[in-house]
């Protein structure tokens, strides 16, 4: 290997230094873990002469993301940090890792040491956690892209592509607005690729990711989970899954006799629930079923019809042992759900890590969304429950993250706490702009339009 010379910034004469490479696979970790070392690239290299402490600069009130790491919470499920440390801001390097590998010193010749840091919050004693398990991106704190700029980068990079020939630039453009964030937060992302062990982020009354998507897992307590498994705009386009029946009525019984484990309905008229629940047992058959729909006197053809067009999501609940439930929430006759161990609940769990009033789940009609909270509102006090509610983060995958939510790994809690910096919430600031780009499509469209019926 070929030494890279190079001038010694931290002493007072110039110093003959070897290159990060060479330092780099001197390591005992880099025998074991290059790969993972390589592929994130985050690690840092600190020369010094031996017997000497590593020259630190500190800058005043610098700009800093506060890691806070704690072992267990504590019996209220509080966070007490038994760790500390303070991460400056660098907009040369916009990403460090968290993990259990730990520097290493490496012995250059008589004089110069070399402190490898390969991450830059260390989790010695979690079990649970690899070498290098989290990847922290802190560049939205230090710098914003507007819808502008960022819909000109990404059309920029997918024209160099070759799938940019199939696609035009107007559909680029959009494809671009609809990936646009722009939140001054910390995004995380896990790159352990550990299987079965999922790093989790905790989820609150009014936090970061708790928007619910298809194929969301929730930890309800410690083992329980909720699985997102089907957003459906429709009511009516729950059951066009299962049967393909013209006639509405015969569609819906087709369907419910179709599925292969019993849906428990939440939401729609208590006449309904109970009749879908007749024809899922098979305790009636279609000319009975007919006949309860269309009395007069009960209305339930009347109330079904009328809960087809709104938005409902199907849910499924399970705990080891225990078997898997399935559970459809219709926003028709209310738009809040509550889970928990109670018996009334519209999502009821058998498990003594679920509170009996563990969590909410509700419906957004303003922007068409099912978020998910901890707690249940009691009277005018919201209480949370004893063990929280968890988001499983999917492998490669970023998320970002509230001052206050706790990332779990195995039993090890981590805290990331940007200090002396602005953190926005709003998606998009330039709410002006997006308005601009939205009249302009369809001042597009309807041109196009006119021309194709010109012709």
């Amino acid at each position: 290997m070929q030494k890279k010379y190079a001038q010694a910034n931290e002493f007072e004469n110039s110093q003959i230094l070897y290159s990060g490479e060479y330092v780099l696979k001197k390591t005992k970790a880099y025998e074991r873990n290059a790969n993972e070392i390589c592929n994130v690239n985050t690690y840092r290299i600190i020369y010094k002469k031996k017997n000497e402490p590593a020259i630190k600069s500190f800058l005043p009130n610098p700009s800093c993301i506060r890691a806070q790491i704690s072992s267990a919470l504590n019996k209220a499920q509080q966070f007490y940090p038994q760790l500390q440390c303070d991460i400056e801001l660098d907009d040369n390097n916009t990403c460090f890792t968290i993990g259990r590998l730990e520097k290493e010193i490496v012995n250059l010749d008589n004089d110069i040491q070399a402190i490898v840091i390969f991450n830059k919050v260390e989790c010695l004693n979690e079990e649970m956690m690899n070498s290098i398990h989290l990847l922290v991106d802190f560049s939205n704190l230090i710098r914003v892209m507007n819808l502008e700029e960022h819909c000109r980068q990404f059309i920029h990079q997918f024209e160099s592509s070759k799938r940019s020939q199939m696609i035009s630039s107007k559909t680029m453009e959009l494809i671009a607005q609809s990936i646009y964030q722009n939140k001054q937060k910390i995004k995380i992302q896990d790159i352990s690729q550990m299987r079965g062990y999922p790093t989790c982020i905790q989820i609150t009354k009014d936090c970061e990711n708790q928007t619910l998507e298809d194929g969301n897992i929730f930890r309800v307590g410690y083992q329980p989970q909720l699985t997102v498994r089907k957003i459906y705009n429709k009511f009516e386009n729950f059951f066009q899954r299962y049967s393909s029946r013209p006639n509405v009525d015969d569609m819906i019984f087709d369907a419910l006799q179709a599925l292969q484990s019993r849906v428990q309905f939440s939401g729609v008229d208590d006449s309904v629930s109970e009749l879908f629940m007749h024809v899922q047992e098979r305790s009636i058959n279609k000319s009975e079923y007919m006949q309860r729909l269309e009395d007069e006197n009960l209305m339930i053809q009347t109330k079904l019809y009328a809960a087809l067009d709104k938005n409902c999501i199907l849910l499924q609940t399970q705990k080891d042992e225990n078997p898997i439930e399935h559970f459809l929430l219709v926003a028709d006759q209310k738009n809040t759900f509550h889970f928990g161990r109670m018996e009334f609940s519209d999502i009821a769990f058998q498990s003594t890590q679920v509170s009996r009033n563990h969590g909410t789940i509700q419906f957004m009609p303003s922007n068409n969304k099912w978020i998910i909270m901890d707690g249940q509102k009691n009277f005018d006090q919201w209480k949370t429950s004893t063990f929280g509610v968890w988001l499983q983060m999917n492998p490669k995958t970023f998320y970002f993250l509230d001052p206050e939510q706790i990332v779990k790994v195995g039993s090890t809690n981590i805290k990331l706490i940007p200090n002396n910096c602005q953190i926005n919430n709003e998606d998009t600031d330039d709410s002006i702009q997006l308005n601009k780009f939205i009249n302009q499509r369809e001042e597009e469209i309807e041109e196009l339009t006119k021309t194709l019926l010109d012709q």
